[in-house]
């Protein structure tokens, strides 16, 4: 079993990652980041794309890893033409901050939101779909 689901819900163009506390970055996120890619290269219109990693504890290295990962390259996942907008969900002051971070240039000026429950992060989704 992966330690990582994709789910696309039904009716709303939103696509959620949720990864398990037995995730590892270098050895898991290359493999997420192709099946999520599959799902994004077939959906019909951007998505709200919702990375829920909750149950992770990353170093501060695996972090960096993630991110460079998710950002970089010569077709980066996390600004892929299909995502409207990239959401993260944790609790976490580190992964809060790394977030942030994103909106650096070295990682693309990504604009990401976070919070702190996936329940947060489908009302701002759903929030901003009405607008």
């Amino acid at each position: 079993m992966k330690p990582y689901q994709i789910e696309t819900l039904p009716d709303e163009p939103i696509l959620i990652v949720t990864v398990s506390k037995e995730f590892k970055i270098a050895e898991h996120m290359p493999h997420s980041i192709e099946d999520v890619r599959a799902v994004l290269n077939q959906v019909q219109q951007p998505v709200f794309y919702i990375l829920d990693v909750t149950e992770l504890s990353l170093s501060l290295d695996e972090i960096i890893a993630a991110a460079s990962l998710g950002t970089r390259g010569e077709q980066p996942l996390w600004h892929h033409p299909m995502i409207r907008e990239m959401i993260f969900v944790s609790p976490s002051t580190i992964i809060k901050l790394a977030a942030q971070g994103l909106s650096a240039p070295a990682f693309g000026n990504l604009k990401a939101q976070i919070f702190e429950t996936r329940d947060e992060a489908l009302a701002y989704a759903r929030a901003a779909l009405k607008r």
